[in-house]
C-alpha cells in the first residue's frame, strides 16, 4: 500500500513558495534557481526541503504564489485539492514526467511553464492536447557548470553521480576501455566544476546534468537508466546522444571529437 502523507502545518510569512521534492537532486537545483529568481524579483521566498507545506489559517499572506516543480500533486500526493485552493497564483513547471495528470492541471494551476526551449522540448504535441490553461517556454532550468576539457586523448572519463555501477559493470568497462587504448577515470562525485577527458560517458540521463552538459564543450554520451516517471531513453534519443551497446561505443570512442552545443542560448533567465 502506498504511503500516505500528511502535510505538516508550519508558520511562514513568504509571499512565495517553491515546492521541489522528488526523487533526485535536480528537483531541489530546481526549486533553489527558481527562489533566487524570485528573490531578485522583490519576493519572500520559501522552499520546501520536506513535506511540510504551511496551513492555509498559518499563513498570513492571502495572495502569495506557489510554484511546483514537476509534480502537480506533490511528490507522493501531499497538495490536495484544498491546499492548493489556499494560493492565489499556481504555476507548475512540468519538466517532461510519465504520468502526468492535465486534468489535476488544468482545475488547480494557473500557467504551465516548460523549462525547455522549443528545439529541445520534451513533450509531444499529443501528450499535452489535454492542457487548456496558459503555457511557456523558460529555457532550460539548469546550473552553470563550469565545464573544462583536458587534451588527455588517451583518457575516457565515466561520470556515475549515483552510483549505479557494479563491480561488474565496472570491471566490464575498465577492460573495454583498455582494449581500446584508454585508460579510464571514474568520477561519483563534484560540485559546480568539472574537468572531462575529450571523451565522457555518463551513467544516467537525469534533466539536470543532461543539458548542464549539453551546454558545455564536453563530448559526451549517456547510459540511460530506467525511471518511474522520468525517461532518459527517451531524452537521449531526442538528441541522439544515447549509447545502446559496447559497438556503438567504440564506434563513438574512435570517431572524431564532436559537440552538440546548439542551445547554449537557451538557458533559464530567471523569469517567472
Amino acid at each position: 500500500m502506498p504511503m500516505r502523507v500528511q502535510p505538516k502545518m508550519v508558520h511562514s510569512t513568504a509571499d512565495a513558495y517553491i515546492y521541489a521534492l522528488g526523487g533526485g537532486r535536480g528537483h531541489g537545483a530546481r526549486g533553489s534557481l527558481i527562489a533566487n529568481a524570485l528573490i531578485a524579483q522583490g519576493y519572500t521566498t520559501e522552499l520546501w526541503r520536506g513535506l511540510t507545506p504551511p496551513a492555509a489559517e498559518q499563513r498570513p499572506n492571502a495572495a502569495a504564489l506557489l510554484v511546483v516543480d514537476t509534480f502537480a500533486k506533490g511528490w507522493r500526493g501531499e497538495l490536495s485539492d484544498p491546499l492548493l485552493r489556499c494560493f492565489d497564483t499556481r504555476i507548475l513547471v512540468s519538466r517532461y514526467a510519465r504520468y502526468t495528470d492535465w486534468d489535476w492541471v488544468n482545475r488547480h494551476y494557473d500557467q504551465v511553464i516548460f523549462p525547455y526551449c522549443t528545439v529541445s522540448q520534451e513533450w509531444r504535441a499529443d501528450e499535452l492536447a489535454e492542457l487548456h490553461i496558459p503555457t511557456r517556454h523558460s529555457g532550460l532550468m539548469v546550473r552553470d557548470l563550469a565545464v573544462s576539457v583536458n587534451t588527455e586523448t588517451s583518457t575516457l572519463t565515466v561520470l556515475d553521480p549515483e552510483k549505479r555501477l557494479t563491480p561488474s559493470s565496472l570491471a566490464q568497462l575498465t577492460r573495454f576501455a583498455q582494449k581500446n587504448e584508454f585508460t579510464m577515470v571514474l568520477i561519483h562525485e563534484f560540485s559546480n566544476q568539472l574537468d572531462l577527458s575529450p571523451k565522457t560517458v555518463v551513467i544516467g540521463a537525469g534533466y539536470n546534468l543532461f543539458y548542464e552538459l549539453l551546454l558545455s564543450p564536453a563530448d559526451v554520451r549517456f547510459l540511460p537508466v530506467n525511471k518511474r516517471y522520468d525517461d532518459q531513453a527517451r531524452r537521449c534519443r531526442n538528441w541522439q546522444l544515447a549509447v545502446a551497446d559496447w559497438d556503438e561505443l567504440q564506434h563513438w570512442l574512435r570517431a572524431a571529437r564532436q559537440h552538440n552545443n546548439s542551445v547554449a542560448a537557451s538557458r533559464y533567465t530567471g523569469e517567472l
